[in-house]
């Protein structure tokens, strides 16, 4: 849940007002419907009831600066110098996944493969906000 704006949920809040879902709340269920967000959406869009399976969510969890890069997999770890894209700033409150946006995002994988090992290395710096 990103936000509440009205709708069966604000509903939902007026006649709970001791268990209200909020930011950060995640649907488990929907009908009994579990595991596939896709599926899970095509059950809240059907007509007729819905029964919900909810979690609350952290909306105090911390926050992060998450940075990505790729590099060569064949030496030790950290030999290389990589050049570190980001960081973004995530909550991982309100969703578990974090990505980079526009050209940001796309990395050459196949030119950072160590030819000799045929391996290549996925680097993520998470520090929480506050720190260097």
């Amino acid at each position: 849940v990103k936000a509440v704006t009205g709708g069966l949920i604000e509903q939902w809040n007026a006649a709970h007002p001791t268990c209200p879902v909020a930011p950060g709340d995640r649907i488990i269920s929907a009908n009994g419907v579990c595991g596939s967000a896709v599926q899970v959406r095509e059950q809240c869009s059907k007509v007729g009831a819905l029964r919900l399976v909810m979690q609350r969510g952290h909306a105090g969890a911390p926050r992060f600066w998450v940075s990505f890069g790729v590099g060569s997999g064949g030496g030790a770890f950290g030999c290389e110098p990589l050049v570190m894209r980001g960081p973004v700033l995530r909550s991982f409150a309100g969703q578990s996944c974090c990505a980079l946006a526009g050209a940001e995002a796309a990395f050459d994988v196949h030119a950072a493969v160590d030819r000799a090992s045929r391996k290549v290395a996925i680097h993520i710096e998470v520090l929480p906000v506050g720190h260097a």
